[in-house]
């Protein structure tokens, strides 16, 4: 993966992968070969505060390597998958993303994102945080392990199931986004006028509605 592969909440973007890399060719580099045995966070690096978005957050599922464009998890077995869905929910989110604006140049660097403050996210906020993100992630059969893990069976969509993407539609996606954006702007502390601040500053092409839901 580079980091014109992978947008907000997908690992399958406009431009698909290139390169495909033999296992041999990692055989010096066992945290490497370690990592890619577990579903991980990832962050475009390449950025811009005049683009659309600049926080593009993206799950990848097991088995994948990446360029230098993009900043991933390098020890995604030390916590539950649930935390990682969570960081991706915030990542994506109007607040961060503001706040990211505010730092970035051409790059997200890691030093840069961890340099943000980020909210206390009470325990019923990860829960939700973390659902809305499965929902939003699983976009292929890849991640039919992780939705097994987080959910067992269980398939309460609107159509049968399961099947990938598990929310195929755009508006249903975007007002999953809508709730994701609400509750990290509470988390923050951001009142209506505050937030409505911050969502006037985002161009919102690829969705014009978006301020209207937030």
């Amino acid at each position: 993966h580079e980091g014109k592969t992978i947008h907000q909440f997908s690992d399958r973007w406009s431009t698909p992968p290139r390169y495909a890399v033999p296992a041999g060719a990692l055989t010096d580099k066992p945290r490497t070969i370690e990592a890619t045995r577990y579903f991980r966070a990832a962050c475009r690096d390449i950025a811009s505060a005049t683009n659309e978005r600049t926080a593009i957050a993206a799950l990848l599922p097991p088995g994948v390597v990446c360029g230098h464009t993009i900043s991933v998890e390098r020890s995604p077995g030390q916590r539950p998958n649930a935390q990682a869905l969570v960081l991706i929910a915030l990542f994506n989110s109007f607040p961060f993303d503001w706040l990211l604006r505010l730092k970035a140049a051409s790059h997200v660097s890691l030093y840069i994102l961890a340099e943000l403050p980020v909210p206390h996210l009470p325990s019923d906020a990860q829960r939700l945080l973390a659902h809305l993100a499965l929902r939003l992630c699983c976009n292929h059969p890849g991640f039919a392990p992780l939705w097994r893990e987080q959910l067992g069976d269980n398939w309460r969509e609107a159509w049968r199931g399961p099947i990938w993407p598990v929310i195929p539609n755009e508006q249903v996606r975007w007002g999953l986004r809508g709730a994701i954006d609400a509750v990290i702007a509470q988390c923050y502390g951001l009142s209506r006028v505050h937030y409505e601040r911050i969502l006037a500053g985002f161009s919102h092409k690829s969705f014009p509605d978006a301020p209207a839901r937030g």
